[in-house]
């Protein structure tokens, strides 16, 4: 082999195209497509609540200015204009046109005014447009039930996807990383490493969240301030700083490593469900669950699948049964 070949640039060249231009089964981002649709569903509500200041009359600083605020009942026709496009990008059917409306509803509402603390609604306008791109409509969709029935193929085979290109799914996962290391770098102050910034945010919404609630339902009222007396302690405050910041700069790196991967799947779930159960962050907690299934190897899910749903048996076992289908077949008259 020629030091040409073995030079740095050349490898990592292949690398970098094989990182972008590898191809994968599409299973896996056709279930995060379904799985995001109900986020967005989800965050519809949060979106009336929160951003009124896209409402005539009210505060209004737009990014830009050619945006101007809509009236009341603009502003809920164009909520409730969402729905139907939401559960076309469910079903997969359409998909493109479906991004591209929500797109442009939720775009304007987001866009209408500097809500910077919204950055939920930036995160998933930024997915909807790589999904816009992407192959997400090949797999678990109306528009593959469609392709096989016409043309005569297994239905439960097209759903199940093929071999498409993985780029636009590894523009995914980097924003996902982008979006753990962001966050983990903005919280490097003297604020949040203190604990000052988690006890500001949760001494409130802990007892208001899910978790409050289970456990006043759950607990006598001395054993609940027994509790809260631990939970509400600076120490406390400050280890979940530290371990949530622990965490959000691991994930990126340990969700692209097989031997990582496992513990940060587990790790991120239980975290983004801890996020939900304390402060009642539920849409973005389930968008950002959803896509770990990117970060599974593309066969990973399918390969599980497919035998069950296509009852497919191990070759030798089909050799086999043809070797005797042929020698009983050869032993009939009629043949």
């Amino acid at each position: 082999m020629t030091g040409a070949a073995k030079s740095p640039m050349r490898m990592l060249r292949a690398a970098w195209e094989t990182f972008w231009y590898s191809q994968g089964n599409t299973f896996s981002l056709g279930l995060f497509r379904i799985l995001f649709a109900i986020c967005l569903y989800l965050e519809i509500s949060t979106t009336a609540w929160w951003s009124v200041f896209a409402i005539e009359g009210g505060f209004h600083l737009p990014y830009v200015q050619f945006i101007q605020p809509v009236t009341a009942e603009t502003f809920g026709w164009m909520l409730n204009l969402q729905f139907p496009f939401i559960l076309l990008l469910a079903l997969g059917l359409f998909t493109r046109l479906s991004c591209s409306a929500l797109l442009l509803l939720q775009g304007y509402i987001f866009f209408a005014d500097q809500m910077n603390f919204r950055n939920h609604p930036y995160f998933f306008l930024l997915l909807l447009f790589l999904l816009l791109f992407s192959p997400a409509d090949d797999a678990l969709s109306l528009k593959s039930i469609i392709r096989a029935l016409k043309n005569r193929r297994p239905v439960i085979a097209s759903v199940l996807g093929s071999q498409q290109l993985l780029t636009f799914q590894r523009l995914i996962q980097v924003q996902v990383c982008i979006v753990y290391l962001y966050a983990a770098f903005h919280k490097l102050n003297f604020g949040y490493l203190s604990g000052t910034v988690v006890e500001y945010y949760m001494r409130d919404e802990l007892l208001r969240g899910r978790a409050g609630k289970f456990l006043e339902a759950v607990l006598s009222e001395s054993s609940l301030f027994s509790l809260m007396d631990i939970l509400y302690s600076g120490q406390t405050f400050l280890a979940i700083s530290l371990l949530s910041l622990i965490l959000e700069f691991g994930l990126p790196l340990a969700l692209w490593f097989r031997k990582t991967r496992p513990f940060a799947l587990i790790l991120g779930t239980v975290f983004h469900l801890g996020l939900y159960l304390a402060m009642d962050v539920l849409s973005f907690s389930l968008a950002m669950i959803a896509t770990y299934l990117l970060f599974l190897e593309p066969e990973t899910l399918v390969s599980r699948l497919r035998p069950i749903l296509l009852r497919e048996r191990p070759q030798g076992e089909w050799n086999g049964q043809t070797q005797e289908i042929n020698k009983a077949r050869s032993e009939t008259s009629w043949q």
